[in-house]
């Protein structure tokens, strides 16, 4: 475990561990949309859902992928901002 990983709670775990296995993948099969739509249906389902094991298992795909999306926004922002700019905010 490393320092950022301190005083998360084991479902945190299973979205960072989801992340460290699938972002790669995610990034070359979908664009940031994509990504993001794929959540919200997620989000959707689980929402909706009834068996709590499936909702858990939607949610947790759910974050993982905004989480992913949002990283790669932040990466574009980035590569965007002007030179010496430390504002990331679009």
């Amino acid at each position: 475990m490393t320092d950022l990983r301190q005083g998360v709670t084991p479902t945190q775990h299973e979205v960072l561990d989801l992340i460290e296995r699938e972002a790669a993948g995610w990034s070359l099969a979908n664009t940031w949309e994509e990504k993001l739509e794929f959540a919200a249906a997620l989000a959707r389902c689980a929402s909706n859902g009834e068996a709590l094991g499936s909702i858990r298992t939607e949610a947790i795909h759910a974050a993982a992928l905004l989480i992913d999306a949002a990283d790669e926004i932040t990466r574009l922002i980035t590569a965007t901002a002007p030179e010496g700019s430390t504002d990331a905010r679009p």
